[in-house]
């Protein structure tokens, strides 16, 4: 339960990571883009594949890491 609810966690802090950084790199503009395509206008399929795709991918990053050491 611990390594869902922290690879949950990693998918949301990823996804705000791609937004601040679109934010810091390209500029507001771009960052809203991101933000309108991606939770409003997608709403709900485009938010939850997103959420879906960084969840699976930390749950390969936790098994990587527990594997490794």
């Amino acid at each position: 339960m611990q390594r869902r609810a922290h690879a949950a966690l990693a998918s949301v802090a990823t996804t705000l990571l791609i937004l601040s950084n679109l934010v810091f790199l390209c500029g507001n503009q771009v960052g809203k883009i991101y933000w309108n395509r991606t939770f409003l206008q997608g709403w709900p399929w485009i938010p939850v594949a997103v959420l879906a795709y960084f969840y699976c991918y930390a749950q390969v990053g936790i098994e990587y890491d527990r594997v490794k050491n």
